[in-house]
């Protein structure tokens, strides 16, 4: 016997706040790029008016690595390159309401750029006075440490300039560090010697003049325990193609300001995350008894429906997996599991069978069938359509369990 929406809904919450088709957190767009007040500093105050619904430009400086630079072909773009994968991931997250450049130029540095020998027109300042974007990345380390003309204090004191430069014309710099390189092919040993104590001018830089750091130094580091090195640099230098899409995704970090999970058992929800969905059928929030104390909830129509939630991994999934929690009931369907929005990736795919023969049970953990995530940033969702079994579909949020035995 099929249970009705109306049951459901008694059994589920007795108080549920239905909620509009809309996202709860992305309103109406503005037609205008927003420009900023000079005070304005953090990225958290892009991320603050792209929540509300206002257009954010962003721009990214940098070298090869930033470029896009094909292991084997640097002189060949990869479509993977980082403001690719950034637009990519903020387009999950908030659709149509940025838009990113590429302004990196291959085998440049940040003393390059700032004085505008680097093959682009003009110095640094000249280019920033003509952009309309409010969000500057800048990922120069590599080919800085990669000579003996210059030193960690030179090159601190040049990240220094952009920064004050950026906010001189009121736009917001991030500072992006390199991921890791290993002494192979392209490789030098002593550039790779050199760069640690660049990395850490970065870091410097960014602490003492409170600005955003997107480390993917730290982040690829993590991640080489599970991923070899030379797996993510393809020449030692140059990234592959998923390590170019993990760099590019880490850049959404200062923009989503996603929740982390560092230990087994962490786990994040509903509650202040910068979640995506257009469900359009039944759409509704409700206060259950779960690990999270909420789940958004939606019934399955013939077009496709999606939920993408943003999430920070501190480290790479070799000790563990992540799972998705929600309820099963009499009304369940069954929905893809997706990744970056697709769900047929093979670092994270699967199917959820909301369906149970009778009752409701609220705190459900659901597993992937495949789990092999980096370290750093990922979007993971939940599609829903007829097709694909019709009926109710629901996310409440996502805990990093121990992996199984046999997995």
């Amino acid at each position: 016997m099929s249970i009705s929406r109306r049951k459901l809904l008694s059994m589920a919450a007795p108080a549920a706040l239905a909620a509009g088709a809309a996202p709860q957190a992305f309103g109406g767009k503005s037609k205008k790029t927003v420009s900023a007040p000079a005070s304005l500093m953090r990225a958290s105050r892009a991320a603050n008016l792209l929540a509300d619904g206002k257009k954010v430009a962003i721009a990214c400086f940098g070298d090869s690595t930033m470029w896009g630079s094909i292991p084997g072909a640097t002189t060949t773009k990869n479509y993977s390159n980082p403001p690719n994968s950034l637009q990519l991931a903020l387009d999950l997250i908030y659709p149509g309401l940025t838009t990113v450049s590429n302004n990196a130029i291959p085998g440049t540095t940040i003393k390059k750029l700032l004085n505008g020998t680097d093959g682009g027109v003009g110095s640094y300042e000249d280019r920033l006075s003509k952009s309309d974007a409010l969000v500057i990345y800048c990922n120069h380390c590599l080919n800085d440490c990669n000579s003996y003309q210059s030193d960690e204090h030179e090159y601190k004191s040049n990240i220094m300039e952009f920064v004050n430069i950026t906010r001189r014309y009121g736009k917001i710099p991030v500072i992006v560090t390199p991921s890791v390189i290993s002494p192979i092919r392209d490789g030098k040993e002593f550039m790779m010697k050199r760069m640690p104590a660049f990395i850490q001018a970065q870091r410097d830089v960014a602490a003492e003049m409170n600005v955003d750091l997107v480390d993917n130094f730290y982040y690829s580091l993590k991640t080489s325990r599970m991923i070899p090195a030379n797996k993510i640099n393809g020449d030692g230098v140059h990234l592959t193609d998923s390590a170019y899409q993990n760099a590019g995704w880490n850049m959404a970090i200062p923009l989503v300001l996603p929740n982390k999970l560092i230990n087994n058992y962490d786990l994040c929800g509903l509650s202040t995350t910068q979640y995506y969905d257009n469900i359009k059928h039944s759409r509704a929030i409700w206060d259950v008894e779960n690990r999270f104390g909420s789940v958004l909830t939606g019934d399955s129509l013939p077009e496709k429906q999606i939920i993408n939630f943003p999430l920070l991994l501190d480290s790479p999934t070799d000790h563990s997996t992540l799972s998705i929690c929600g309820f099963t009931s009499e009304a369940g369907g069954i929905s893809n599991i997706t990744y970056f929005g697709k769900s047929d990736d093979l670092r994270y795919s699967g199917k959820i069978n909301y369906k149970i023969s009778s009752g409701l049970k609220h705190d459900q953990l659901f597993n992937s069938e495949k789990c092999f995530l980096s370290a750093g940033f990922h979007i993971i969702g939940i599609e829903s359509s007829n097709e694909m079994g019709s009926g109710n579909f629901n996310f409440a949020g996502v805990q990093l369990c121990p992996k199984p035995s046999n997995a």
